[in-house]
């Protein structure tokens, strides 16, 4: 019995900072949050030239990308006025990439957030609730400290922590 407490306390664990991080990026995957950003007093210029009208509209439609279920062509048959593609050939291959890890972290989200419901109502009729609420603190908690080491990293070297998540998550060279 103590064995299964344990299992369980180290999963919740392990999938509280999990689930809120890739919740998270999933809330920000989202349309509104381009036009809440882009409309911003102080948002940048972009150094390329493109209006706000032309970043909000390829930037919209590269979200629906990575959420839809269509493949590289909804990327590579986007042309500007002049006929020239959206995206060159390795920027497509990166966007396929970015696209296999969010579909990934979407197929992932419901599981893991079903678990917490369902190791909750079983703490709850096993009585292990303090456990249980015990986990998800430790969970928050991992959360705040990789929350940190992502900061820490981005001011001591924001290149190398860059680099190393694509190496992490990227093939080659996209």
């Amino acid at each position: 019995m103590r064995a299964n407490i344990r299992i369980f306390s180290v999963l919740i664990s392990i999938i509280v900072p999990l689930l809120l991080m890739m919740t998270s990026i999933r809330v920000l995957l989202n349309p509104f949050f381009l036009d809440y950003e882009y409309n911003q007093p102080n948002f940048p210029a972009d150094e390329f030239g493109f209006s706000k009208a032309d970043r909000l509209n390829w930037g919209k439609l590269s979200l629906v990308y990575l959420t839809n279920s269509a493949g590289p062509e909804f990327l590579s048959d986007l042309k500007f006025e002049n006929g020239d593609p959206i995206y060159n050939e390795r920027e497509l291959s990166h966007m396929v990439d970015v696209k296999n890890l969010v579909q990934l972290m979407i197929k992932i989200m419901l599981p893991m957030a079903a678990f917490l419901v369902l190791a909750w109502i079983l703490a709850w009729r096993l009585g292990w609730i303090p456990q249980f609420w015990k986990s998800v603190s430790l969970g928050g908690w991992l959360t705040l400290g990789m929350i940190g080491l992502i900061l820490v990293g981005t001011v001591i070297n924001f290149d190398a922590l860059f680099t190393g998540f694509h190496h992490l998550f990227f093939t080659g060279s996209t």
